[in-house]
């Protein structure tokens, strides 16, 4: 079912979910993001089934739901994922392809090969046909004694044409956000057009060493152009606040090959 405001729907939909090698515990969310300027957000979607049966390995399944306030664009992006952390059959999920219908479209997502969402994870997919952008997030931790932190941290890419919503910078398998360090994350989404701002969350943590001196964040699009964003700020962990960072300095594709030459 899905949870929203009341406006002038419902508006029906359906999806259906294919399950690859590995299934999960038969309870998945998922939410929608359309064309629409300003984007348009579905409310969470929640698809669960009470007997037990869904998302079993290689196995098909259909949800269908309402929602309650119609989406008018195209949707570009669905966002995918479980809270199944310690499930009997497997954390990490691997579904094989999803097919949204609704508002007379259908939506035919590209899910990579050998994709796997664990418990906790959020996992972004796309039409084949939709216009999208591919941006790497470069993120600078201070040198000071204490710098590094071991909380969550989130971004959200704000742009001339669109924001990426707030993403989990993680590396799996890595310690981000050590003293000294730089770590990079890719990020996909709507292409944004021009980076004016990113919004960020440093999440709250029950562990010792929350607190978090970032140095810089730089955002770069497929064409190399640069977006450099000078924090020199130490943040403490709030999964309540949003620190609004803007003014990046430009750096063009074309000044990076001069400076090599």
């Amino acid at each position: 079912t899905a949870v929203g405001k009341p406006g002038a729907g419902p508006q029906k939909w359906e999806l259906v979910i294919a399950t690859g090698a590995n299934g999960t515990k038969p309870e998945i969310f998922c939410q929608l993001t359309t064309t629409s300027r300003p984007f348009e957000i579905s409310p969470v979607i929640r698809c669960s089934d009470e007997a037990g049966k869904s998302f079993k390995k290689n196995s098909t399944d259909t949800y269908k739901f309402d929602l309650p306030t119609p989406l008018a664009g195209d949707v570009f992006m669905i966002q995918v994922w479980h809270k199944n952390e310690g499930y009997t059959g497997s954390d990490s999920w691997r579904p094989k392809s999803m097919v949204l219908k609704g508002n007379g479209k259908v939506y035919n997502f590209v899910i990579p090969e050998d994709t796997c969402i664990d418990a906790g994870q959020t996992f972004e997919f796309f039409p084949g046909d939709a216009a999208i952008g591919k941006y790497t997030v470069k993120v600078k931790t201070g040198t000071t004694r204490g710098a590094g932190t071991d909380a969550k941290v989130k971004l959200n890419i704000i742009g001339t044409k669109g924001q990426s919503r707030f993403r989990a910078l993680r590396n799996k398998w890595r310690n981000d956000f050590e003293k000294g360090s730089e770590d990079s994350f890719n990020v996909t989404s709507a292409d944004l057009g021009e980076i004016t701002g990113v919004d960020l969350k440093v999440m709250s943590t029950k562990t010792f060493g929350g607190d978090w001196q970032c140095e810089s964040i730089t955002v770069l699009n497929e064409a190399g152009d640069q977006y450099v964003f000078g924090v020199n700020k130490e943040f403490n962990p709030d999964s309540k606040k949003t620190h609004k960072i803007t003014g990046p300095t430009f750096v063009g594709a074309e000044a990076e090959e001069e400076d090599e030459d």
